[in-house]
């Protein structure tokens, strides 16, 4: 019987994923995320503080690399932590952006 249920528990997770992809891929395409080359297959919410030197997120020991607070085409918050690839012509790296809760911030990657 347990293993019924866990298969049925499974099927249901399984839905549920499948339901919330749909609705990341509209939204993805909705705001043009793709244009900037950013990945949001992986977001995730990271706790991390501001301080003089910029922003060190919670468990690292590194401050991102632009200590500077940007805003984004939307109005929202962000610190970029940007790399620059051997051939000068190719970025990559990672957002922060600010959310409504003190000492959180959503972390996105991208390449361009």
């Amino acid at each position: 019987m347990n293993r019924f249920l866990e298969k049925i528990y499974i099927i249901f997770k399984l839905m549920q994923i499948a339901r919330q992809n749909k609705a990341r891929n509209k939204f993805y395409r909705k705001y043009e995320f793709e244009d900037y080359g950013e990945d949001l297959d992986n977001a995730c919410l990271v706790k991390a503080v501001v301080d003089g030197k910029g922003l060190k997120e919670i468990g690292k020991d590194y401050y991102s690399t632009d200590n500077k607070i940007q805003t984004d085409d939307y109005g929202i918050k962000e610190y970029v932590d940007q790399q620059c690839g051997y051939c000068e012509d190719d970025y990559s790296g990672t957002i922060y952006r600010k959310t409504p809760i003190k000492g959180f911030f959503i972390k996105t990657w991208f390449q361009c």
